[in-house]
């Protein structure tokens, strides 16, 4: 586990993740991706996301 005083990074270890948690969000990127994207590029227009300002929410 990444500890919380760390900023986030974009370097990737290995091609596709062997921890559970994070193969599965792996997976939900395959899978639901386009769908996602097609949304953001209706809503908003093609051209590149940024992630700077990215908020999440998780719940049981």
């Amino acid at each position: 586990m990444r500890p919380t005083c760390c900023p986030p990074t974009k370097i990737w270890s290995q091609a596709v993740p062997t921890d559970p948690c994070l193969y599965r969000l792996y997976e939900i990127v395959g899978v639901y991706g386009p769908t996602i994207k097609a949304l953001i590029e209706e809503k908003f227009g093609t051209g590149i996301m940024s992630a700077i300002d990215f908020e999440m929410s998780v719940t049981r």
